[in-house]
């Protein structure tokens, strides 16, 4: 334990000592630290396997294999939830509307065009927080499982913008789509526009926990 502490201050002392991801490569350090990296990983699966062997000879049995995710499913727990939400949301506020087709579908071609720049400004807002090289900096508030989400989350956006493409090209652009009369398109739309608008809650979230540990240390450089 304490061997890996000492490798992961060494990581954060050569983040905090790098600009960008220039100066990173040429820190004097990151040879040796990408060496001893590579001498830990056998120690690591030595302890690994010897504690594989205690827990046999202990139980009788082998330690459980986590289950894989299944071949061919596209969608996380977490993917599946989140769509069915906004799927759920778009269908309330769908039959909420009596309005004409033709006026719902320019209001929602309006939202979704309004929702396409919202995702846009939220990305940027948080690209401009993350000043720095890509390395682990101690105290970041941001996880492994944070960058999931939205990697997850953008990855569920742009398969239904590619599902929702290929219908309005049937339709002829998405400028035609008051001229139809294509209740599924509207539906699929209205779920899109849910989408990105719980994205950019999510990234405007990211981003004020990411102002908050900027505040905090500004605060810390000037005591």
């Amino acid at each position: 334990q304490s061997e890996f502490q000492v490798l992961q201050q060494q990581a954060f002392k050569i983040g905090r000592e790098s600009k960008d991801n220039a100066e990173l490569v040429r820190h004097p350090e990151m040879s040796e630290y990408l060496t001893t990296v590579r001498e830990f990983n056998p120690k690591l699966e030595s302890i690994v396997g010897e504690f594989e062997r205690e827990y046999r000879r202990a139980t009788g049995k082998k330690i459980p294999k986590s289950k894989k995710a299944k071949k061919g499913k596209a969608k996380s727990e977490h993917d599946e939830g989140w769509y069915e939400a906004a799927l759920a949301r778009a269908r309330a506020a769908l039959a909420e509307d009596s309005r004409a087709y033709r006026s719902r579908a320019m209001d929602l071609v309006s939202t979704f065009h309004e929702r396409q720049q919202q995702m846009a400004d939220r990305q940027r807002d948080l690209q401009l927080m993350m000043d720095g090289p890509d390395w682990p900096r101690e105290g970041w508030p941001l996880t492994a499982q944070d960058a999931k989400r939205v990697g997850d989350a953008e990855q569920v956006i742009q398969a239904s913008l590619q599902g929702l493409s290929g219908r309005l090209d049937a339709l002829g652009g998405l400028g035609r789509l008051h001229e139809s009369s294509d209740e599924a398109a509207l539906e699929e739309m209205t779920v899109l526009n849910e989408l990105m608008a719980s994205y950019s809650e999510m990234m405007e979230q990211y981003t004020a926990k990411v102002k908050r540990l900027q505040r905090k240390a500004g605060k810390a450089k000037r005591k």
